[in-house]
C-alpha cells in the first residue's frame, strides 16, 4: 500500500484493489452493454402484424438488462465495492458518486416502467411509442456508464499533476 497525495491530505491507496475494482466494473459494463445490444436488436425487429411477439421479445431482453444492471448495482454499491472506494476521495467526487447512486434508482424505475408498458394484456402495443421509451432508457444507461467510467479513470488512473 502506498500513499497518494490528494489535496492537502495523504490518503492510503491500495492500487491493486483499485485495479481489481476497475476490471470488475469493466466486465460488468461489458455485460450490460451486451444486454443493451440484445434489447436494441429486439426493438429494431419488425413489429407490424406481430406486435405481441415483438413486445414479448423486447420484454424478455429488458429483463436481461435489468438483471445485469442489478448485478452491477450490488457490486458497485456493496460494502467493498466501487462506490465505497470512490467515497474516500476528496473534493466533488463523493457528490458525483451520490449522483451515480441516484442514477441507479432512476434507471431501475425507468426499466420497470418500460417493462410494465411492454405488457400487452391482450392489447396491441404501440411499438413506436415503446421504441422511443426504450431509446430514452438506453441513452440514460449510456450516459450513466460514461459518467461512471470517467470517474473511475479520474480517480484511479489520471495523474492530476499532484506531486509524488
Amino acid at each position: 500500500m502506498s500513499l497518494q497525495p490528494n489535496n492537502e491530505k495523504l490518503l492510503p491507496v491500495n492500487h491493486s484493489y483499485q485495479v481489481e475494482l476497475s476490471e470488475r466494473t469493466r466486465l460488468e459494463h461489458d455485460d450490460l452493454i451486451e444486454c443493451m445490444h440484445q434489447l436494441e436488436a429486439a426493438l429494431a425487429s419488425p413489429a407490424p402484424g406481430r406486435e405481441r411477439e415483438w413486445a414479448n421479445r423486447a420484454a424478455n431482453e429488458l429483463v436481461e438488462v435489468e438483471k445485469s444492471l442489478q448485478r452491477h448495482i450490488a457490486s458497485a454499491e456493496g460494502e467493498r465495492g466501487l462506490f465505497a472506494e470512490l467515497d474516500i476521495a476528496q473534493g466533488s467526487i463523493p457528490m458525483r458518486v451520490e449522483k451515480l447512486r441516484l442514477d441507479h434508482v432512476r434507471l431501475l424505475q425507468s426499466i420497470r416502467r418500460l417493462s410494465s408498458d411492454l405488457e400487452t394484456n391482450g392489447d396491441l402495443p404501440d411499438f413506436a411509442r415503446l421504441r422511443r421509451e426504450a431509446e430514452e432508457l438506453l441513452a440514460a444507461l449510456r450516459r450513466h456508464y460514461s459518467s461512471e467510467v470517467d470517474l473511475v479513470f479520474e480517480c484511479f488512473w489520471l495523474d492530476l499533476g499532484v506531486g509524488d
